[in-house]
């Protein structure tokens, strides 16, 4: 069994997949993101806090019940924390503490699966789902990068990021914000024209919904979206069923403008 180093706290691993045993976790499942030592690396603290957000949302959603989440890290509270996490921990509407003991009291009980960026949990945990996330290269980022994110819509970000495995290494660019930029331009345009289209059930949501809690495979999810969106055989108001069921889990505000015409 994986050791946490300060505590010496088991950590089991034996879920063959970190949803294809969410029927085990108990319920409700309690969340922990680990955010020690990404002090220096906000956007790689980023990606942990959305894709726990994306865990979080996919459990919610058969269940119809909040999940308890918590991040902790080793800094002095939420004013020391980078811009970027300070920011995504509020839109996530997260509560964070230190890593003193203090957030396993926040969460309610021990957790049943912890967020990180490395094989660790953090103190008292048993029997916990560890689920590790890539890094985000490049570590540094030169100005024009961290300007793109510090300010644009802070979505881009995430869209960017959902399209790389949660478990992989995720390569960001000026360009790949940009796109992602353009997308929720685009699909946030369509969405509202759909919108106003003779109605008509969603397309291959089941399928799409399996690949959510399979493994959090928001990169298929989103390819499948991009074929949607230029299938002419897909009525509109089907579209529109399915975009806006898939938003619920992948939180891109894709029904923004909605009401505010289309043109």
């Amino acid at each position: 069994m994986p050791t946490f180093p300060s505590y010496g706290a088991e950590v089991t691993t034996e879920c063959p997949g970190p949803l294809s045993c969410a029927e085990s976790l108990s319920a409700p499942p309690r969340v922990i993101i680990d955010l020690r030592g990404l002090g220096a690396a906000p956007v790689a603290a980023m990606r942990l806090l959305i894709v726990a957000d994306v865990l979080r949302r996919v459990l919610e959603h058969p269940a119809n019940s909040a999940i308890s989440v918590v991040a902790i890290d080793d800094g002095c509270g939420r004013s020391s924390l980078p811009k970027l996490v300070a920011r995504g921990l509020s839109l996530l509407n997260t509560d964070h503490c230190r890593s003193d003991g203090a957030g396993l009291a926040h969460l309610g009980g021990s957790p049943t699966v912890v967020v990180t960026s490395t094989d660790r949990a953090p103190a008292g945990t048993v029997n916990c789902r560890v689920l590790p996330v890539g890094g985000v290269k490049p570590m540094q980022w030169d100005a024009d990068l961290s300007r793109r994110v510090d300010e644009r819509d802070p979505l881009n970000l995430r869209l960017a990021l959902l399209h790389f495995p949660y478990a992989a290494p995720a390569a960001l660019s000026a360009a790949r914000l940009h796109r992602a930029d353009a997308t929720l331009i685009r699909w946030r345009f369509k969405v509202s024209y759909w919108k106003d289209q003779p109605d008509a059930p969603a397309r291959d949501l089941e399928a799409l919904d399996a690949l959510l809690a399979n493994d959090l495979d928001t990169g298929s999810v989103l390819r499948a979206m991009h074929r949607i969106e230029i299938d002419h055989t897909i009525p509109s108001g089907a579209k529109f069923q399915t975009f806006v069921a898939l938003d619920r889990v992948l939180a891109l505000d894709l029904r923004r403008s909605c009401g505010h015409g289309h043109w």
